[in-house]
């Protein structure tokens, strides 16, 4: 079976959870199964990942002090996922504020 892409209206529905969640220092992209979410900093560096494991599942991965992804426990609905991200990982989210 092939792998199911992350569309852009996924990034965008990613950037503008955020926005109304009060996090404007995120933005997301999307690339093959990947929503990915970068700080928008001078010099950006990833905060999440998102990664598309079926037709309406996702897997949160976080990136760890060495720079490689490290995939978490959570696999749920695109909603469920960004929910998550801002209550269990929202330190993640505050970190791009307080370096901007």
């Amino acid at each position: 079976m092939p792998k199911l892409k992350a569309e852009p209206s996924h990034a965008d529905a990613v950037t503008r959870f955020l926005l109304t969640h009060g996090y404007s220092d995120a933005a997301a992209r999307a690339r093959a199964d990947l929503v990915t979410i970068s700080s928008t900093a001078p010099e950006p560096w990833p905060l999440a990942r998102l990664r598309r494991v079926g037709p309406s599942l996702w897997l949160l991965e976080m990136p760890t002090h060495t720079g490689r992804w490290e995939i978490t426990a959570y696999r749920a609905p695109f909603d469920h996922v960004l929910a998550l991200l801002v209550t269990e990982f929202s330190w993640i989210l505050h970190e791009a504020r307080e370096t901007r």
